[in-house]
């Protein structure tokens, strides 16, 4: 039991910390308890005292340890920064320093090509000097560039008069001397020049096995020609490519734009020069095609200006010429007088001439700006006519391929053809160009709808690839290697200067022919069908702005019933691909064509009963049929079966656009385990369903709900179901077989 002065002294201990604390004032006790407050209050104040000071001593120490942190977080925040500068301007040197090494291996690997060519180019000098100490005076000449690095001209070249007589007298014909000129890189040259005068030497015409050069080497012009611009001189009597390797050797140092542009200009000059001497043909077509090679070296080195000036003069020498598409009496009595041999070297000039038209064409859109009024009207009617009679007689698939590449690069929001505007470099606002006798996109697009219903034929003397395409038939091209000699001719003359006589076979169009042409005349279909897609997709105000809808609609339809019929006569053709995208792609226009006018009288009464012959083929197609053919696909690729189950070519194209490449059974057991089997197998099966055929696959999943949304704009639910239980009324008990182990052993 505790005593009364303990109580005491615990209530003063009490109030003396309260007061320290609180600062509040305690209460007196007692006067018999004054006694011994004074001890106890003095004990209080230095606790209270002590407390104080603990508490300031931890605020100021919390103070500095949070200045502390603060310090240290700048400075991190300051170290981190830092960091990331040093990080990123090591990646900046590094990566300047990879792109630095890239391009001395580069040099180097150049270096060594050239030191290659250089040794090789020694050892045949060697040999010709060789053959020039054995044979006296005699002249040798090599155009041809040893892998694509270097020419060589050694020796003097002789007119071909001193070539087929052996008389003093014809060595005083004009020559073009000179020791050797070697085409060497320069330490100082323009590596883009020296590209540019490779891809020249090394430029033709496809399918030809001569080079443009190693055919000029050949050909002679007998008046001479000097360009007005700089120091292209064609002398009489001489090769014209040593001309041309003379002058671009003379030119080696200059900027590419200003070669390129120079270069053209010589070369079109002397194109209209030969061509106002009526007798020089030989040399168009290659020549032109030099021009082309120009032209698409490099499209950022071809200004604007000289695109328009290509094209005018372009222009000027197709004028008079096109009339050699056109068949009958009167034109060949208006060239009676023009050897076979030479007015084959102008239709060949004519096909070239377009190609690189449309090359121009491209160029031009590509850098904002349209050409289409320096085409005459004229011009493009004799290459995409109008008129039905003159489309069977006078279009030729290759023209008519070139005007539609240009009408696609035409093709925009606001522009088509002739109806385009131009948006000069410099200026940001566009001119529009209106001209007098332009065609109109209505008559274009009926234009482009007679490339479908009606069949272009195989023209004879006409059957060259050109310069952008390898399609179609080039049987043509031999007669033209025939006409230029190789060594010398039946006349002991290595040279010309017109055509040699040809012997020509007998024509006829052999089932090679024929299927080259198809594919030529499927492809330029797809690329017409194509266009119009792209057209009436971006701009349907303008596309369908005056169109007759019935006529318009009512080609669509039997294009596509064509077709059809077509896929159905040879279901395993090599090209059932194309035709089934130009369906696919005609969908697509009757899609918005139908639901742009939204009106049932856009169609006539007896089109209404082909489009349900042609839209139910689409529309309802067999499903359970697609479903057993993809799982039969699936069980014969798990037994490593490579071979084509369906169609060759359509299987083949899906694995070629899906990057699956199917190996042979036998390695396919010894690298593949069972698990990988079944996966490819599933992943090929797959991949060659949904790839359609026309048959086990008919279309594409987005065609066939296009047709059936095309389809519901003229038949209600009743009527559609009645179609869908028609089309696809099926038989118990026909099905795939199901022991497909034995089938695969059995043909195997």
């Amino acid at each position: 039991m505790s005593s009364p002065t303990d109580d005491n002294d615990d209530d003063s201990f009490f109030e003396a910390l309260t007061k320290a604390e609180f600062g509040l004032v305690p209460v007196l006790q007692p006067t018999q308890q004054t006694t011994s407050i004074a001890p106890i209050e003095g004990v209080s104040l230095n606790a209270s005292q002590s407390i104080k000071n603990d508490i300031y001593r931890a605020d100021g120490e919390i103070k500095i340890l949070r200045a502390q942190l603060d310090e240290v977080r700048s400075k991190k925040d300051i170290e981190i920064a830092r960091l990331r500068e040093q990080v990123d301007s090591l990646k900046h040197d590094h990566s300047n320093l990879v792109a630095g090494l890239r391009g001395m291996v580069d040099k180097l690997e150049d270096e060594k090509k050239f030191l290659n060519n250089e040794l090789k180019s020694l050892f045949l000098t060697s040999k010709r000097r060789k053959v020039v100490d054995t044979q006296g005076n005699d002249n040798v000449y090599s155009s041809k560039p040893i892998g694509g690095e270097s020419l060589m001209i050694v020796g003097s070249m002789a007119s071909p008069a001193s070539l087929s007589s052996s008389s003093p007298s014809s060595s005083a014909a004009t020559t073009f001397s000179g020791a050797m000129f070697s085409l060497k890189r320069h330490k100082k040259s323009n590596d883009q020049t020296w590209l540019f005068i490779d891809e020249i030497t090394a430029s033709s015409i496809n399918g030809c096995q001569r080079t443009n050069l190693e055919l000029l080497l050949k050909i002679y012009i007998e008046s001479s020609f000097i360009s007005e611009i700089d120091t292209f001189e064609v002398t009489p009597k001489s090769p014209l490519s040593s001309t041309i390797i003379k002058y671009l050797m003379n030119n080696k140092e200059i900027r590419l734009d200003v070669l390129v542009e120079d270069f053209c200009h010589n070369l079109m000059k002397l194109i209209s020069h030969l061509i106002a001497n009526h007798n020089h043909t030989a040399s168009l077509p290659f020549l032109l095609s030099l021009v082309h090679t120009c032209i698409g070296f490099r499209p950022n080195a071809v200004s604007s200006e000289l695109i328009l000036w290509l094209t005018e003069r372009l222009i000027a020498t197709l004028v008079g010429q096109m009339n050699l598409l056109e068949e009958g009496e009167d034109i060949q009595i208006g060239y009676f007088d023009i050897p076979d041999q030479q007015l084959m070297f102008k239709k060949l000039y004519i096909i070239c001439a377009m190609d690189t038209m449309e090359k121009l064409t491209v160029l031009a859109s590509s850098k904002n700006f349209s050409i289409w009024h320096l085409i005459p009207t004229d011009l493009f009617r004799q290459c995409l006519p109008d008129n039905t009679n003159t489309f069977v007689g006078v279009a030729q698939i290759n023209l008519v391929y070139n005007v539609v590449v240009m009408l696609q690069s035409s093709a925009g929001p606001d522009s088509f053809a002739y109806q385009s505007s131009s948006t000069k470099n410099d200026q940001s606002s566009t001119e529009p160009i209106t001209t007098e006798a332009g065609v109109s996109s209505k008559e274009v697009i009926n234009s482009l709808l007679k490339t479908f219903l009606m069949d272009i034929g195989i023209k004879q003397e006409f059957a060259f690839y050109g310069l952008n395409r390898l399609l179609g038939n080039n049987c043509d091209l031999s007669y033209i290697e025939q006409a230029i000699p190789t060594t010398t001719n039946i006349l002991g003359q290595s040279m010309v200067a017109n055509p040699d006589p040809i012997r020509r076979e007998k024509w006829q169009v052999t089932p090679l022919m024929k299927l080259k042409h198809e594919e030529h005349l499927l492809n330029l279909r797809l690329l017409i069908s194509n266009l119009l897609e792209y057209y009436v997709t971006v701009n349907p105000a303008m596309f369908m702005n005056g169109l007759n809808y019935e006529e318009v609609i009512k080609a669509i339809i039997r294009v596509m019933g064509y077709e059809q019929n077509n896929i159905m006569t040879c279901p395993r053709d090599r090209y059932i691909h194309l035709r089934l995208k130009i369906i696919a792609s005609l969908i697509v226009i009757l899609y918005h064509m139908v639901f742009h006018k939204r009106s049932n009288d856009i169609i006539y009464p007896e089109t209404m009963y082909e489009i349900f012959v042609v839209l139910t083929r689409i529309s309802f197609s067999n499903e359970s049929l697609m479903v057993k053919a993809t799982e039969f696909l699936e069980r014969v690729r798990k037994l490593l079966v490579t071979i084509p189950i369906f169609n060759q070519w359509c299987e083949q194209h899906a694995r070629e656009l899906n990057h699956i490449d199917v190996s042979s059974p036998i390695a396919m057991k010894k690298s593949t385990t069972t698990l990988n089997i079944n996966g490819d197998a599933k992943k090929t099966a797959s991949v060659e369903s949904e790839y359609a055929n026309g048959i086990e696959f008919p279309y594409e999943t987005e065609t066939v709900e296009l047709a059936r949304d095309v389809l519901n704009s003229f038949v209600d639910t009743v009527e559609a179901d009645n179609l869908y239980y028609n089309m696809n009324c099926e038989e118990e008990g026909r099905d795939i077989p199901m022991d497909i182990d034995e089938l695969v052993q059995e043909t195997y």
